[in-house]
């Protein structure tokens, strides 16, 4: 929906704003091909976005995909870097190297939640109280947060 409702006001404020340009851009025959092929490859794009981005959302969880978006500045300033030979102040590189590492950061560790815990231990009948893989009764003092998803489960 917000594509649809998006999609709705850009066009409004497009023929409010730039009706002009629009009507000189969709006149010249010569570049009504290339035009319409810019603007279905964006949609094509926005659409391949939104299912790709629901599909990693079913698999990982919405913090690594902002962090791993945060990357993109990343690219943007290595495409400049070799197209235009624009080199960015210090700040940019010390910026990109802590997001880079917290991504790899937060995949390494995790966000230490009940159901991480579930891959390595299964729950036994009481609360605190967990078996590893090896059989052994492992005690553990449970959060707020994760008696609250174990009640919500």
């Amino acid at each position: 929906m917000i594509g649809l409702f998006g999609s709705l006001w850009t066009l409004i404020a497009s023929f409010v704003y730039e009706r002009e340009a629009i009507i000189d851009l969709f006149a010249d025959k010569q570049m009504l091909l290339p035009t319409l092929g810019i603007i279905c490859w964006y949609i094509v794009s926005l659409v391949a976005y939104y299912i790709f981005e629901s599909t990693f959302l079913t698999k990982s969880d919405a913090t690594l995909l902002n962090l791993s978006l945060q990357t993109s500045n990343f690219y943007a300033i290595l495409f400049s870097v070799i197209a235009f030979r624009e080199i960015p102040d210090i700040q940019f590189f010390v910026a990109t190297v802590f997001v880079i590492s917290g991504v790899f950061v937060y995949e390494l560790c995790g966000n230490n939640d009940y159901y991480s815990t579930q891959r390595f231990c299964q729950r036994k009948q009481h609360d605190n109280e967990l078996i590893n893989n090896n059989g052994d009764v492992v005690t553990s003092q449970k959060t707020i947060y994760q008696s609250i998803e174990t009640i919500n489960i």
